[in-house]
Formats: structure tokens, C-alpha cells, sequence
């Protein structure tokens, strides 16, 4: 199911990517192309840089007449790369939530096998403790019966 979310998040980023480069592709064609023929009324700038406009270089200067160029184009745009933004940032988000959750629970399993493998392991070395003391016990008798036999098997042979 996370990964559903994730695969979706990753489609509406693409998506609004794609959006994003292509309008900025658009706009900067079309700022290009006024910056070119020098048609100043179609360039949108506002009142306050028309004023301006003798005294600032923006017809011979792309860096200045770009962003003064079509404002509401530009507004448009901005919104576009916001929107590519928000998207990307969910994204990530997504994903670094799944990944956390992912290894809490891969920790959680580490520590139930890690756990249950200590146990058996203690209970092993009590089960190899007791084998040990019953053969040590066994060994002992069956080493006393043998020193036995061994005494009435030379005593039969004198006889």
C-alpha cells in the first residue's frame, strides 16, 4: 500500500515537472523572441518601469529586461515550479516515512530472531551441561564395573 502512494506521488511530481519545463521553455522563447524584435509594448512591464525605462539599460540587457518581461507569464510559471515543489518535497517525505518504517520493522524482527536465537542457545548450554554431568556419571560407573570385571576376570585366570 506505501508503495502505491509513493509510485503515485512519483507520477503528480513527474507530471508537474513536465509542466513546470515546458511553460519555462515556452516563456523563455517568447521573452527571447520580444528581447529580439525590441517590441516594448508587448513586453507587459509595469507603470513604475516604464518611468524607468530611459534610464535603465533593459533593452540591451537580457538579464535585466527578463525579469521585468511578462509579469503575469512569469507569476504563471513561478506557480508551476511551486506546484513541481510541493510534489517533490511529498515525495520525499513519502519516502523517507516508508524507509523509517520499513527499518523499525526490520529492526524489530532483527531483535525477535536475535532474542529467540539467545534463548535456544542458553537452553542449549543448560541441555550440554546436564549431558555432561550424566556422562561424566555414567563414564564413572561404567569405568568402576570395568576396573570389576577386569579384577574378576584376573582372579578367574589364577585360578
Amino acid at each position: 500500500f506505501e508503495s502505491e502512494s509513493i509510485i503515485e506521488l512519483t507520477k503528480n511530481t513527474k507530471k508537474a515537472e513536465e509542466e513546470y519545463l515546458a511553460i519555462e521553455n515556452e516563456l523563455a522563447i517568447k521573452k527571447h523572441i520580444l528581447f529580439q524584435i525590441k517590441d516594448f509594448d508587448k513586453w507587459q512591464i509595469s507603470a513604475e518601469d516604464r518611468k524607468n525605462f530611459a534610464a535603465m539599460p533593459l533593452a540591451h540587457d537580457k538579464k535585466l529586461a527578463f525579469p521585468k518581461m511578462l509579469p503575469q507569464d512569469t507569476k504563471m510559471v513561478e506557480e508551476k515550479f511551486s506546484k513541481y515543489g510541493y510534489y517533490l518535497n511529498r515525495t520525499r517525505e513519502e519516502v523517507t516515512r516508508v524507509i523509517e518504517k520499513r527499518v523499525v520493522t526490520m529492526y524489530n524482527h532483527f531483535n525477535t530472531i536475535a532474542n529467540d536465537y539467545a534463548s535456544s542457545a542458553e537452553e542449549m548450554g543448560k541441555m550440554w551441561l546436564d549431558f555432561r554431568a550424566v556422562s561424566y556419571t555414567h563414564l564413572t560407573l561404567l569405568t568402576s564395573d570395568l576396573v570389576q570385571l577386569s579384577v574378576v576376570a584376573v582372579s578367574l585366570k589364577k585360578k
